[in-house]
Formats: structure tokens, sequence, C-alpha cells
């Protein structure tokens, strides 16, 4: 998995939102008990985040529903337009972000 023993930073840069929702977002998922602090920088401002086994078995339960609205958001639009959205969800992946 992508995210196995990740700082929030690291995480946040994949996915291309800020830090702070992140550490929202993983606090939350903490509360859950989806993920868990792996360790903590001496400095206390780096923490670095595993998923439990828990929350693999709420990725694996959602799979389902995720191919579902896949199929679903195919389905409904022209297949031209799924590959254009393809294309742009690719620009923006590779384009630089602003810090």
């Amino acid at each position: 998995m992508r995210f196995k023993n990740s700082s929030k930073s690291e995480i946040a840069g994949w996915l291309g939102i800020e830090r702070s929702t992140i550490s929202r977002n993983l606090d939350l998922l903490a509360q859950l008990g989806y993920v868990r602090a792996a360790e903590t920088s001496a400095t206390g401002r780096t923490t670095r985040v595993v998923v439990t086994d828990a929350g693999h078995q709420a990725l694996a339960d959602a799979q389902p529903a995720w191919e579902r609205a896949q199929a679903w958001i195919s389905a409904a639009v022209d297949e031209d337009a799924v590959d254009a959205l393809d294309r742009w969800l690719t620009v923006l992946e590779l384009a630089p972000r602003p810090r």
C-alpha cells in the first residue's frame, strides 16, 4: 500500500491536498481505528501513520461500492467525456503544485 508508514505531509502531497486537511482527516480515521501513529519525530512535528487491520477491512468493504460508482459514471456519460476527464486528471496530476 502506498501510504504504509507515511508522514502526513507525504500523504497530503500524494493526494494534492493541504496538510491541515489531511491532518483533520487522519485524526478522524484514527478515532475510528482505521489508522494509527507509527512513530513521531523527536521534535513532535512529524508523525508517520499506518493503516490498521480495521482500516484495510474498511477499504475492502468499500471496494464494491467504489466499483459500482465507477461503472455508473462510465455509463452515465459519453465515452469521449470519460477519456477527456482521464486526460484532464492526468494533466492535473502531473502539473507542479504551488507551495
